[in-house]
């Protein structure tokens, strides 16, 4: 069976009371930076794009509005405690010529979380608790699209 971790970025925070009702569906609530975030989990025989929306319709069924499917992006600090190992070692990964390239960098590095898993477990033979799939960047592309209204079909 599949499973995938989702995080959606909210039009709006939700209370303590909805969070603890949503949280009995199982939706987790965060925020960053006074940003609201919701992460769902989607499990079953689907693909990537269409964890994506069924996960959207399970989010709009609950009266949940989204803004946008946001990736799983990872710092060296949350590298370094999601495999156990000090800062220093996850530094030191990222310097290696063949670690996956920072998706952003703005004063932080930020890599793409499923990336840095399958390179560390693959060079460095480190396991994580983390064995869900993902979808790809083009994945969230074409789905925030379509959230926007956006042609895909030529995508």
């Amino acid at each position: 069976m599949l499973y995938y971790d989702l995080r959606f970025q909210l039009k709006r925070a939700v209370t303590d009371s909805e969070a603890m009702d949503y949280g009995e569906r199982g939706y987790f609530f965060d925020s960053t930076d006074g940003v609201p975030f919701v992460t769902i989990d989607v499990s079953g025989g689907v693909a990537a794009h269409e964890a994506l929306y069924e996960a959207h319709h399970k989010l709009i069924a609950d009266g949940i509005e989204v803004v946008r499917a946001v990736p799983s992006f990872v710092t060296v600090s949350s590298m370094a405690d999601r495999f156990g190992v000090s800062r220093q070692a996850a530094q030191r990964w990222s310097k290696d010529d063949s670690f996956p390239l920072p998706v952003i960098t703005d004063g932080t590095s930020l890599w793409y979380w499923p990336e840095v898993r399958e390179w560390v477990q693959s060079e460095r033979r480190k396991k994580t608790f983390d064995d869900c799939l993902y979808p790809s960047f083009g994945d969230y592309t074409l789905f925030n699209a379509s959230l926007l209204g956006a042609d895909t079909s030529a995508a």
